[in-house]
């Protein structure tokens, strides 16, 4: 059996034709651009084939061997398809993102979180929020695999809370934060900055078990933390504390004057 009729064998064929008919006819018979008709094509077989309707996403391999295309022009083809579906909006990639994120592994070193983001539409929306919030432009959110160091993790799983929880969270933070520094720069962005800056695995170990409380259990993990959650919490503080010491003491040291020895 060939690849094609395998595949007619696994579609639903009469729902396929109806719904091409429809839109191919939409705006009058030849009207359609090729690239439309093939978008549209790929869109009705990922909705009527058997096989792949359940998790289109899943099922890259099959549908690049079916159609005949690379595995990667099936990805981008489903991205595509992402971008158009209007109901796909902000919010529904937060929640595909918090999903995603909950579902991701923490590394063997404790301080990096690998994800696994299919939709091309979520993986923009986290890649404009750790552009937008903590000024870093990352390119590694072009990939489905993502690995995301300490502070990229907790940063997004804060940003992902409710805008009550979230300004809980940025309240517990700052009692973390040395005082006076970065005033006009929001809490979320110089938690960032100082985790990104300096901190070694077992301090960014404990800013991702922060962040795997946020998802588990919201801002209650973090405001009125008990166990674990607490002793990472201690150990940022710490960190933060030493840093603000080293600061000093070299601003410190800088100022003093050399003596001169008349003699």
């Amino acid at each position: 059996m060939s690849r094609v009729d395998d595949l007619i064998k696994n579609l639903n064929a009469e729902a396929f034709a109806v719904e091409f008919l429809k839109r191919y006819l939409r705006d009058g018979f030849g009207k359609m651009q090729k690239t439309h008709v093939d978008l549209k094509v790929f869109s009705l077989l990922t909705k009527c084939h058997s096989g792949w309707s359940a998790d289109p996403s899943g099922a890259t391999y099959d549908m690049s061997l079916a159609l005949g295309i690379p595995q990667q022009k099936v990805r981008r083809m489903l991205d595509e398809l992402d971008f158009l579906d209007e109901g796909r909006n902000e919010e529904w990639c937060a929640q595909r993102l918090k999903q995603e994120l909950t579902q991701g592994e923490v590394l063997p070193d404790g301080n990096k979180v690998q994800v696994q983001i299919e939709e091309g539409i979520v993986r923009q929306y986290a890649r404009k929020l750790v552009r937008e919030k903590f000024g870093v432009v990352d390119r590694s959110f072009d990939r489905t695999i993502i690995v995301l160091s300490a502070a990229q993790f907790t940063g997004l799983c804060v940003e992902l809370l409710p805008g009550d929880e979230r300004k809980r969270v940025e309240k517990e933070l700052k009692k973390l934060l040395p005082a006076g520094g970065g005033a006009n720069k929001p809490i979320t962005r110089l938690f960032f900055e100082g985790v990104a800056s300096g901190a070694g695995k077992q301090v960014g170990s404990s800013v991702v078990r922060v962040g795997m409380a946020l998802l588990t259990g919201g801002a209650t993990e973090v405001v009125e933390a008990t166990g674990a959650v607490r002793d990472a919490l201690k150990t940022i503080k710490s960190f933060f504390e030493g840093k603000q010491a080293k600061a000093e003491a070299s601003q410190g040291g800088s100022g003093d004057s050399e003596e001169v020895d008349d003699g």
